[in-house]
């Protein structure tokens, strides 16, 4: 028989602490583990970035949580992330301990239905630059709680659906580094530039370099269809997000028509964390502009779209970005129109960037059909979360 049960009747809570800062020496680099919030990533942590002494334990309220354990997230941007425990470490405030009793509850079981009451957590978050969600918000949430056989059939079921959309997700990653080795093997790095290309600045291959900006009134100008509204948190490297799409009225599309995004148009994000991402516009969310935060940049003749944009992500280019992206002072990175404009970029004959473009298409085509695959698989995870916890 299901019962519907609050945590806190088969669960033990607690939170953990940060060690002084000023006493680093004391309380950092030791040998027990301690993690923070934003390393929870809704998988088994079996390392941390961060170590602290036996002394942090002694002098600070980090606690020690077991192995076995489950990490939910309370403060700020990670609010509701979630992670299994697979090692003893110690965790900081931002993170809820929670431990079920085994005689009532199977581990993996209460993982997933947690997981499944992400949303809540976030619906529930209070405060505003901060958002939070308490111990006796997660004390208090409730549970389906059949019999300990049906919770490992339950944890079992999904643990696979999860894992074959995890290895879906891994193959699509592989398809990425496939991209960058032919890159590389055909051109070389582009910063030493071992086959000795020809280089040229960039406002000599393009017929536009500039950013967008962003309508006057806040959230309420975004309205749910109209013409596509680009922002930084949709560029990624040789992806772009739909997901957070924005859109225009036609009215303050007009506005800004002179950051239309074109066909072939490479996205470059220059300014904030994200800077430095770069991919091309897929054509299915055209018409669109862009804001502030993200660079049109149009190459033509000599420059192949698909080839500048496998030049610009890769690993040593990023790197120059971002240096050039910092500034005495600064609090945030950004990189200027007259620093694109100015930047250097390899130029091989067309014919080679075209054969180059040619594989690009085959190998995105197949990566397409994996990211088909990829979405059927997290639907199908998240239609048996719904039907074992709702």
């Amino acid at each position: 028989m299901t019962r519907l049960v609050k945590l806190s009747t088969f669960c033990e809570t607690g939170s953990g602490g940060t060690p002084s800062r000023q006493n680093e020496e004391r309380y950092f680099d030791g040998e027990i583990p301690w993690v923070k919030s934003g390393e929870l990533r809704e998988e088994v942590i079996t390392k941390t970035k961060e170590k602290i002494t036996n002394l942090a334990l002694l002098e600070s309220s980090a606690k020690l949580v077991p192995a076995g354990s489950i990490l939910l997230a309370m403060y700020g941007a990670t609010v509701g992330r979630i992670a299994m425990l697979g090692i003893n470490a110690a965790t900081n405030q931002a993170i809820c301990a929670i431990r079920p009793d085994q005689s009532q509850a199977e581990t993996r079981y209460v993982y997933h239905a947690l997981r499944a009451k992400v949303p809540n957590f976030i619906a529930m978050a209070v405060g505003g630059a901060q958002p939070n969600i308490s111990q006796s918000m997660i004390r208090d949430t409730m549970i389906k709680l059949p019999s300990i056989e049906e919770q490992r059939l339950i944890a079992n079921t999904l643990d696979k659906a999860n894992a074959i959309s995890k290895k879906r997700q891994e193959s699509i990653n592989l398809i990425d580094e496939l991209l960058r080795s032919i890159f590389l093997d055909m051109f070389g790095d582009p910063v030493t530039n071992p086959k000795g290309w020809s280089r040229e600045q960039l406002c000599n291959l393009t017929s536009k370099i500039g950013s967008g900006a962003t309508p006057r009134g806040g959230d309420s100008v975004y309205k749910s269809s109209g013409i596509s509204f680009i922002r930084s948190l949709n560029v990624h490297d040789r992806l772009f997000l739909r997901k957070d799409l924005a859109y225009l009225d036609v009215q303050q599309a007009v506005k800004l028509s002179n950051v239309s995004v074109m066909a072939g148009d490479l996205l470059l994000n220059i300014t904030g964390a994200s800077v430095a991402r770069a991919c091309l516009v897929p054509d299915h969310i055209l018409p669109a502009r862009v804001n502030q935060h993200v660079c049109i940049i149009r190459p033509i003749g000599q420059l192949i779209p698909e080839f500048l944009e496998a030049q610009i992500v890769c690993e040593s280019v990023k790197k120059l970005l971002l240096g050039i992206g910092e500034s005495m002072g600064a609090t945030r990175q950004a990189i200027t129109k007259a620093q694109l404009e100015s930047f250097y970029v390899i130029v091989p004959p067309i014919s080679e960037q075209k054969r180059f473009s040619d594989i690009v298409a085959k190998i995105k085509e197949q990566k397409l059909r994996m990211q088909i695959f990829q979405t059927e698989s997290e639907l199908l995870f998240q239609s048996l979360q719904q039907q074992a916890f709702v």
